[in-house]
């Protein structure tokens, strides 16, 4: 979470209703404090984060409503495993809600089966002490750190290789794990596009031309 404003937005922000690490209160407090004219909160197919606040208004800082929502793979229907952004909803909006929840129930069948085949693995967790760590949906960070809790010895190796189905690299960080997911599924549908331009606070975009003069072939795709 960004410290010092830059004058415009932050538009994906976690709370403990998904995978981030302070509750919404302070998430908007602490972007109202540092200057920020909007922010969304995004979490991972939940309004609860919003809804803990009673709402958009009368925090310091605008708010506009946002989620981040689960896309599965079905290539017969043009969608691909990715996470999606969405803003400016009617929080109110039944359809939406009803989805959402469809969407938590669909998450939390499948870290329960994350927790069940960490178990048959040798590792000391159960679905209770997951659970327990999560305010709304459950994430693989609330897995790795029961895991942790109840193994202090367990390798962040181990661990990686079972939840992410991959050795893991030090170097790594996750958005490059997301951002090449990303690229890898849009290669097909976008073969003219070789750079990838970073938009601080909003996201990434493909284009045909590189957006900074000392752009490197090493940034291409």
């Amino acid at each position: 979470m960004a410290e010092v404003s830059n004058g415009r937005a932050n538009l994906h922000l976690h709370t403990i209703f998904s995978d981030g690490e302070l509750p919404p209160a302070e998430v908007v407090r602490a972007h109202a404090d540092a200057g920020f004219t909007v922010i969304a909160l995004t979490d991972h197919d939940t309004l609860a984060g919003i809804d803990a606040i009673g709402g958009l208004d009368g925090h310091g800082v605008r708010l506009i409503a946002g989620v981040e929502l689960s896309i599965e793979d079905e290539p017969r229907r043009g969608l691909v495993d990715a996470h999606l952004l969405g803003y400016g909803f009617a929080l109110n909006h039944r359809r939406l809600r009803n989805r959402l929840h469809q969407a938590s129930e669909a998450r939390e069948a499948q870290k329960r089966e994350t927790v069940r085949q960490m178990a048959a693995a040798g590792f000391d967790v159960e679905w209770e002490a997951v659970r327990s760590r999560a305010r709304g949906n459950v994430g693989k960070p609330h897995i790795v750190a029961a895991i942790e809790a109840a193994q202090p010895g367990v390798s962040r190796e181990e661990l990686y290789a079972v939840v992410w189905g991959r050795p893991f690299r030090k170097e790594e960080r996750s958005v490059d794990v997301y951002v090449r997911k990303l690229r890898a599924k849009l290669e097909a549908a976008l073969p003219d596009q070789t750079f990838i331009h970073t938009h601080f606070g909003f996201g990434y975009r493909f284009h045909r031309e590189p957006s900074q003069v000392f752009h490197k072939q090493a940034t291409r795709r």
